[in-house]
């Protein structure tokens, strides 16, 4: 139960976080694991255009986050 708790509160705050930097990807990706796997594979969103998700991702969902990081208004990351 305890681990159930802090697993999620860790996947809260890494939604929070990325968020500012790629806001539409909570609502396209709502699993905090393919979350997870979708941010550590792309980092910068910019990055998504040219990269494969498939091995995680169906495809329509994939090409949603593709065209949602193509026009975000998140911030810039350093």
């Amino acid at each position: 139960d305890d681990l159930d708790k802090e697993l999620n509160t860790y996947s809260m705050r890494a939604r929070e976080w990325y968020g500012w930097h790629f806001p539409e990807l909570s609502k396209i990706v709502p699993d905090n694991q393919v979350y997870a796997k979708t941010v550590k594979q792309m980092g910068f969103r910019t990055n998504a255009e040219e990269m494969e998700f498939s091995s995680f991702l169906p495809e329509e969902m994939e090409a949603e986050m593709k065209e949602a990081a193509r026009i975000s208004m998140g911030t810039e990351i350093s």
